[in-house]
């Protein structure tokens, strides 16, 4: 029989550790793994946007970034004349997007205990705080995955116009050859020209369902030789990173739906407290009780704020962080370019035969 309860177990009634006796793949700090928000997350992928949004006061922080729109082919003229111009009539100005997070706005996971409690358990004091924290570490992990993945839907943008297979902002693909067994070997090379004509130009992931995960991997391994491609070479080829990621499959509520990208096409922004300029631990003398410090979860290295108080014995750990997904803004490129709407976040749907 095992129990879960929100008491510590005294020192008698327990006699080893389950982890001494199990495999139990670090069960209290498990995380089911994001590629996305790895790649989100990653040195390759920050741009330092979070950099100069940070600064400042307010309770919202916000940046405008200007930007050039690109001149559409309508807007050059073929002319006969051989008179010199001297006067031009068209004016074009800066384009600008707002990027803002409201820093009130949290995640946050808690626990705490009586003094008295610990002094019944096993484990030194270290060993169990630093297993709580661990913990809680963890789960902010797991929510910011889930919340990322769900931002991540309202950042979509559009295909290249001259895409084929698009319905509405979506890219169908079929994976398997009629019959459903084997692999289509041309999916990937019309992923890759997809992205060729949207203008990606940066190292690209695709992140979702379990069908374009497991089709891909698929050719990898090379299990489809007979359809006369070397599919090992196809794939080192088109080189794209696809992968499964439960937390992007929940947010699109479609296990036959992936989300494409680029490096540096999607920005996290963070705020703690311990991440402003010239923060220090929060311990005066009228509040030796109480503290914040500074830290980073364990795999993606996200900021958080960990307040430790002990209110007369009650002993609290609140751990919180605040979080925004953001893209690049939808008007990059004129109204009536092949590339209008693009914003190198794209959404891949698997329609099979």
């Amino acid at each position: 029989m095992s129990t879960v309860s929100s008491s510590l177990l005294a020192c008698p009634d327990v006699q080893a550790e389950l982890t001494n006796y199990f495999q139990t793949c670090g069960h209290a700090s498990f995380v089911r793994e994001s590629p996305f928000l790895q790649m989100i997350t990653s040195a390759e992928n920050t741009l330092g946007i979070n950099q100069i949004v940070n600064p400042g006061g307010a309770k919202t922080r916000t940046v405008v970034l200007r930007y050039d729109q690109k001149i559409p082919v309508s807007a050059v003229e073929e002319v006969t004349s051989c008179e010199l111009e001297c006067t031009a009539t068209t004016k074009r100005g800066d384009a600008s997007a707002e990027y803002s997070m409201d820093v009130c706005n949290k995640i946050k996971v808690e626990e705490g205990w009586n003094i008295y409690d610990l002094t019944a358990i096993c484990r030194s004091n270290e060993q169990f705080l630093t297993s709580r924290i661990n913990a809680m570490a963890s789960a902010l992990e797991e929510k910011i995955a889930q919340k990322t993945a769900e931002e991540s839907v309202a950042l979509v943008g559009n295909w290249a116009s001259d895409v084929a297979d698009v319905t509405g902002d979506v890219l169908q693909v079929a994976t398997k050859q009629s019959g459903g067994v084997n692999v289509n070997p041309y999916f990937l090379p019309k992923i890759t020209l997809a992205a060729k004509q949207s203008g990606y130009c940066n190292p690209i992931g695709i992140f979702g369902g379990s069908e374009l995960y497991l089709s891909a991997d698929m050719l990898n391994v090379g299990c489809c030789v007979d359809a006369g491609f070397d599919l090992m070479g196809v794939m080192q080829r088109y080189g794209k990173s696809v992968a499964w990621d439960p937390y992007v499959v929940s947010a699109f509520a479609s296990d036959n739906i992936s989300l494409m990208t680029q490096l540096g096409a999607l920005q996290m922004l963070v705020f703690t407290l311990g991440t402003e300029a010239g923060f220090s631990p929060i311990a005066s003398g009228s509040a030796t009780n109480f503290e914040i410090l500074p830290l980073v979860t364990p795999r993606y290295g996200i900021p958080f704020d960990l307040v430790v108080s002990n209110n007369c014995g009650t002993l609290s750990l609140i751990a919180t962080t605040s979080t925004k997904l953001v893209g690049m803004p939808t008007d990059m490129f004129p109204t009536g370019d092949a590339m209008d709407g693009v914003t190198f976040a794209n959404i891949i749907e698997v329609v099979n035969p």
